[in-house]
């Protein structure tokens, strides 16, 4: 069973957004701490000390770290509810659920992996929540804008006030429509400040990249042949050809080589990381698609090769070109790719492993065809269209639990909407296999 209870009575903006019933906030919040958390009961009997209040196992879900994660209203997509606002029962049995065992000071139950699935399974109870009231509060909030008009409200409001700076006179009709504009644009930057913290942060990423891009490029020239120089030493006073018969652990020329092959990834690293932040890439300008194209195969090559996926650009006329920012057009592509990688190499799929990348124009977009040969979207997902969502990842460690952002495809959708393009996924969930197609408009458009 699970309860969820707002804790405090919403502000006047929220209350007449949102149809929310009355209560008293002072009785509500001092029953929430005293009956709130989510506890189990084993045979109706209490299971200490999962949920107790001032217990060290109240948020023994890790709800907490959840909504850090994603620190976003209920109207926004990607909302997590807090451990403060639930109260819920979970019941198990002793016949009904054996690997659930007490731990041997009967303080729990034993950790393992029944004990991670029991868990994640109750997450997921909880996820149906979220989604279905983020869902709702998104809804009734779009069409409370489309109802008040805000943007018309904002308009208005800016007109009236140059009118009343002008004139030095305001009505009460005039008093009215810059209170409607006022609401309808705090509205606006309310929403455009979440955004901003979540694109802060990732901005902060690429800045402490351009910040230390000297000192890891000259990191990148000595990690260049250290370990061949070594060796070159060494045969001077160990001959290689009398270590044929050591086993592999502890013949230093293996291991140097084996060195020097991670050299080459943390270098491929450092490349494809300071390249992906340079200045130009920042700026606004033409970009040739086909070009830009041939450019990401060469970055993408030392990390797709050692894996076994085959990157395919088809042929694209050379005239084909969009105003961006090239840096938008990585996050595009870098995250589609990074999907494919991961579905790969978490489904270990056998046989050939190709991407495909092909680019056309008709009279006013261009349009990219992106497709793999992979495993495809995952069964859990219940709609293509959810993976734009932010948070949602299918990435999962070995307890069950999602180690995936969920804001890669996010910031895809995020980027192309904002250059007023499309995308529709082609692939259908479940099915193996991934494709999508986007549109963005021609640099003459």
């Amino acid at each position: 069973t699970l309860t969820f209870l707002k804790r405090g009575t919403p502000s006047r903006k929220d209350a007449a957004v949102y149809p929310y019933r009355d209560f008293q906030a002072g009785p509500r919040k001092s029953w929430l701490d005293e009956y709130g958390g989510i506890k189990i009961y084993r045979d109706n009997f209490a299971v200490r000390p999962y949920g107790e209040i001032s217990g060290e196992a109240f948020d023994w879900l890790s709800l907490g770290p959840r909504v850090a994660s994603s620190p976003v209203q209920a109207s926004r997509k990607g909302w997590k509810v807090t451990p403060q606002n639930v109260s819920g029962t979970v019941k198990i049995s002793r016949v009904s659920n054996p690997r659930l065992r007490d731990q041997a000071n009967r303080q729990g139950i034993m950790r393992g992996a029944h004990f991670n699935a029991f868990r994640q399974i109750i997450i997921r109870v909880l996820q149906e929540f979220e989604d279905d009231r983020s869902h709702i509060h998104f809804n009734i909030n779009e069409h409370y804008k489309e109802v008040n008009q805000n943007e018309q409200a904002m308009s208005a409001g800016a007109a009236t006030a140059k009118k009343v700076v002008s004139s030095g006179r305001a009505t009460a009709e005039d008093a009215e429509a810059l209170a409607k504009g006022f609401i309808a644009q705090q509205e606006e930057i309310r929403e455009l400040l979440e955004e901003q913290t979540m694109l802060r942060a990732l901005a902060t990423l690429g800045t402490v990249l351009v910040s230390f891009s000297h000192e890891m490029g000259q990191l990148q020239n000595t990690m260049g042949g250290r370990s061949s120089e070594l060796a070159d030493i060494l045969s001077d006073y160990l001959d290689r050809d009398d270590l044929v018969s050591n086993p592999n652990p502890f013949n230093p020329y293996t291991i140097l080589e084996e060195w020097e092959r991670d050299d080459e990834r943390v270098r491929q690293w450092f490349h494809f990381a300071l390249s992906s932040v340079k200045a130009d890439r920042r700026r606004r300008r033409r970009v040739v698609v086909g070009e830009h194209l041939a450019e990401l195969e060469a970055k993408w090559a030392g990390f797709l090769n050692p894996r076994k996926i085959e990157l395919r650009i088809g042929d694209i006329a050379p005239e084909i070109a969009i105003l961006a920012f090239e840096i938008d057009l990585d996050s595009i592509f870098s995250n589609l790719i990074l999907n494919s990688v991961e579905a790969f190499l978490s489904s270990r799929h056998t046989g050939q492993r190709t991407i495909d990348i092909a680019a056309r124009r008709d009279q006013k977009h261009v349009i990219i065809d992106y497709s793999d040969n992979g495993p495809g979207l995952h069964k859990s997902i219940q709609s293509s269209n959810d993976i734009f969502k932010f948070s949602v990842s299918t990435k999962m460690n070995e307890k069950g639990e999602q180690i995936g952002t969920g804001i890669g495809m996010w910031i895809l959708a995020t980027v192309i909407k904002a250059y007023q393009g499309s995308f529709v996924v082609k692939s259908a969930v479940g099915k193996p296999g991934f494709s999508m197609q986007m549109s963005l408009p021609l640099k003459e458009n």
